[in-house]
């Protein structure tokens, strides 16, 4: 059995929309895997999705305050969220 990872999860430590953006952009044009990015603040996710939309990531954390910003993004380029 040949075990590897499929996965590549980002998560957001700063609330930096531009550094953030940079990182999803190099993993999702350098890596086979797929991507999820990993933040609570909608417009540091928009960023990241803007470079990185043709990998579909995962967006995830939605929460009660940012639910909506969320699925209009995640609506928007097609993208699953949680």
């Amino acid at each position: 059995m040949n075990l590897r990872p499929e996965l590549v999860a980002l998560k957001d430590v700063n609330g930096k929309a531009a550094a953030f953006a940079a990182l999803a952009k190099k993993i999702a044009e350098q890596s086979e895997f797929n991507l999820v990015l990993m933040t609570d603040k909608a417009d540091v996710m928009k960023a990241a999705v803007e470079v990185c939309a043709f990998k579909k990531p995962l967006l995830y954390a939605a929460t009660a305050q940012n639910a909506e910003a969320m699925g209009k993004l995640a609506k928007k380029r097609d993208c699953p969220w949680r």
